[in-house]
């Protein structure tokens, strides 16, 4: 004889409820009804996924709703019916292309974040069977009620997220509109030939603000940097307004002048016809270089190399701005067919010393720079402005040059011999390019 037991009528292995679970079990276990709120099951879906983005939800949970959606009829989502879907383990994996353990890991996922309900059978597993009218008689398996009964929440959740977007979009074109701004003062400097290292090195403080921003960054992150870069936006354009007066003053106590144009017009270095600063082709109007006698680039310690200094050393200092050897790569993709080693795993020294040997090898192969060419653009330039003179030079078009790039390359090398080499204009100029590339 044998004593009967409350829990023989349990599955062999019953399945454990998280508290979550529960919660949501209690709350949403009745017929969804979508007939009497007017909707159809297609935007109950449809509302999710809207809203599943801004809830951290993606992936295989959202293959998973869609899966389950496809099982349904239209007549399970109406009247006392309840949207149950009863489909074996195997069957989900073959729909889904995963395992046997990450089925039933997403399967309790789904549970946990209240999407769906389980309803199981006696023995566990899922089944069911409908009437001639494609009704559900009797159904054991997931029960997807909740997503109808949280479409309020849903909704909520999406038109919040896409409030949020909207910010987040304006935020980045006022991102955009700063730098593009600072751009553009400093072209308006260089033009009116007002520009001086000291522009160009704050102008370049944009740079720190916006290394390492994200595309997806959040909100909060895109209010400091915006705020940041409209606070150095105004600072441009007072220091450029004082220069603007400084050369005003000047030129009133030698000849009055009513206007900018005016002090253009007096630069005898350039005619009235021709462009400002055109700064590597040759010309016989050479703009005399306004660049400091000491260099800003952090990199300035290796122009100082015994390489540089068994010629003697230039006979003027170049004017050479902070470029990083990543950002060397970002402005002429073509020297990284040279690079001999990652740049991620290795310090900042060695990425200095690989991007230059790049450049040698590149200015060689890619340039056609002769060794002597080379020797000679390392003695006057230096070791890193040498680099970057390649990278000019590799960044422009093939049709650019009227001869060859390595006409072009000795070009630079002999306006640095005159100092009328004006590295921090044309790296400015790539960097405006390369941006403007970038958000096209």
């Amino acid at each position: 004889m044998s004593f009967g037991s409350p829990y023989s009528m349990l599955p062999a292995h019953p399945r454990h409820v998280s508290p979550a679970a529960d919660t949501y079990c209690a709350r949403f276990n009745r017929p969804p009804a979508l007939d009497d709120k007017g909707m159809l099951h297609g935007q109950v879906l449809a509302t999710f996924k809207g809203a599943a983005r801004y809830m951290g939800l993606r992936g295989n949970i959202l293959v998973a709703i869609d899966y389950f959606f496809g099982l349904t009829r239209p007549q399970d989502w109406t009247g006392d019916a309840h949207p149950l879907v009863w489909p074996s383990a195997r069957e989900q994996c073959e729909a889904m292309g995963l395992s046997l353990s990450r089925v039933k890991f997403l399967n309790r996922r789904l549970i946990d974040l209240g999407l769906i309900i389980a309803k199981d059978s006696p023995t566990g597993a899922r089944w069911g069977r409908r009437n001639h009218n494609g009704h559900i008689i009797e159904a054991y398996g997931f029960d997807l009620s909740p997503l109808a009964h949280r479409v309020a929440e849903f909704t909520e959740i999406r038109d919040s997220g896409r409030a949020d977007d909207a910010i987040r979009g304006q935020l980045r074109r006022r991102k955009t509109v700063a730098i593009k701004s600072i751009g553009q003062i400093v072209r308006t400097a260089a033009e009116a030939g007002l520009d001086t290292p000291e522009l160009y090195e704050l102008a370049e403080g944009y740079i720190p603000i916006v290394e390492g921003l994200e595309p997806t960054a959040d909100r909060a992150t895109l209010e400091r940097v915006v705020g940041a870069l409209e606070v150095l936006r105004d600072r441009v354009q007072t220091f450029y307004r004082n220069l603007v007066k400084h050369a005003s003053a000047s030129a009133t106590g030698a000849k009055p002048s009513n206007s900018v144009m005016d002090l253009e017009k007096t630069n005898p270095t350039r005619p009235i016809n021709e462009p400002p600063n055109n700064n590597y082709k040759l010309t016989n109007h050479l703009t005399t270089s306004k660049g400091s006698e000491t260099s800003s680039s952090e990199f300035d310690s290796h122009r100082g190399s015994p390489a540089a200094e068994e010629g003697g050393g230039p006979p003027g200092e170049i004017r050479v701005p902070t470029v990083k050897p990543k950002e060397v790569l970002a402005l002429a993709p073509s020297m990284s067919r040279y690079l001999s080693e990652d740049l991620e795993r290795i310090d900042l020294e060695r990425q200095i010393r690989a991007v230059m040997r790049a450049a040698e090898a590149c200015a060689f192969e890619e340039l056609s720079v002769s060794k002597s060419l080379w020797a000679e653009a390392q003695r006057v330039l230096g070791l890193w402005p040498a680099t970057l003179a390649v990278m000019l030079v590799a960044a422009k078009d093939p049709n650019y040059f009227s001869r060859t790039p390595a006409h072009y390359f000795a070009g630079m090398v002999e306006k640095a011999k005159q100092g009328s080499l004006r590295l921090d204009r044309s790296i400015w100029g790539l960097r405006t390019k390369s941006e403007s590339a970038g958000q096209s």
